[in-house]
């Protein structure tokens, strides 16, 4: 996990993990802090004292999430050869696990088809009013779409990323300037010929933003993030499997071009009135 001032949040977080009814000597906690400035360091120092297999590590230059993920990634190596039965769970400090999330998720696995499976989000707000009535709806949506796409083909279309595990054959390391890693996981996870899925039992707790320019903010970083994952995996429209092909496009290619497509649509509509009227005013002028 990856956290920057993440202190109003971060020991509710960790209660979360530790609570869990997974195995505590099957479970090893990496947690690397992106430079926060607040109290979370002092919060996780703490707490690393306390359990051994606790690890924390504290990165004095701020360089975002990616970065901070492949170091942890090198760490767990160091400790840790790949290893099919060896799963690493990943999870964002503002989502809260549910007693039996690790456990649910883990239990995908016993599949040797199954590489990645992403743990279901349930969206809490404080409030409702704002956009919370509508982002609960679009989650559940496509909530909808990838457990059917996980279900039917193994090819799910990007997990949520607040909590989802890899088969540790399967982690990759994610390139600095990506903005949505967990996206690019999913996708190398399908490229290497692992199946994705969603888990709706393996529940885990978020709280979602009340308030439209918070929200916007979001969708504008995931927005371009989107397009730098586009041109990563371009050479999923002419390979792969049909399958594979079929959710990546309807899913998410057609979506991610639609503003293009609207623009076009306007721009030719605009032409195509213009001469209809030139075709018009011809024949009038003759009268």
């Amino acid at each position: 996990m990856s956290v920057y001032n993440e202190e109003k949040v971060i020991e509710k977080k960790i209660k979360s993990i530790i609570n869990s009814h997974y195995p505590a000597e099957k479970l090893s906690i990496y947690i690397g802090s992106d430079a926060s400035s607040d109290g979370t360091n002092a919060i996780m120092r703490q707490w690393a004292s306390q359990y051994p297999r606790f690890k924390f590590f504290e990165y004095s230059e701020r360089r975002g999430k990616s970065s901070v993920l492949n170091d942890l990634l090198d760490e767990i190596l160091k400790d840790y050869k790949p290893d099919p039965d060896i799963i690493y769970v990943f999870t964002d400090a503002s989502v809260f696990l549910g007693e039996e999330t690790i456990q649910t998720l883990i239990q995908n696995f016993n599949s040797k088809e199954i590489a990645l499976a992403d743990a279901r989000i349930v969206p809490v707000s404080q409030l409702q009013g704002g956009i919370s009535h509508s982002e609960k709806f679009y989650l559940g949506r496509e909530a909808d779409i990838k457990f059917m796409e996980g279900e039917i083909w193994g090819c799910m279309m990007g997990v949520f990323g607040g909590c989802f595990a890899v088969r540790s054959n399967f982690a990759c390391k994610v390139p600095p300037q990506l903005v949505v890693d967990d996206f690019y996981i999913t996708m190398r996870v399908l490229e290497q010929g692992g199946k994705a899925i969603y888990d709706n039992k393996a529940v885990c707790f978020e709280g979602i933003p009340d308030e439209m320019k918070e929200e916007f903010k979001r969708k504008k970083r995931i927005s371009s993030g989107n397009f730098q994952n586009l041109l990563a995996f371009l050479h999923f429209l002419w390979s792969g499997p049909l399958s594979r092909w079929y959710c990546y496009v309807s899913h998410k290619v057609l979506r991610w071009m639609g503003p293009f497509f609207i623009i076009g649509m306007l721009a030719s509509s605009f032409v195509l009135c213009m001469m209809g009227l030139w075709f018009f005013v011809g024949p009038l002028s003759v009268y």
